[in-house]
């Protein structure tokens, strides 16, 4: 299974706040994880 994609401030968001992204659903274009998903 592919990692979801996610964009690098939602990256370095989710890494500086200990949260898995990849357990995430996002909810950008195509799914992307996007920072209102890792601040959520």
């Amino acid at each position: 299974m592919a990692e979801p994609k996610i964009t690098p401030l939602a990256r370095r968001l989710a890494e500086e706040n200990g949260i898995d992204w990849r357990r995430l659903q996002g909810t950008g274009p195509e799914g992307t994880i996007v920072e209102r998903d890792i601040l959520a």
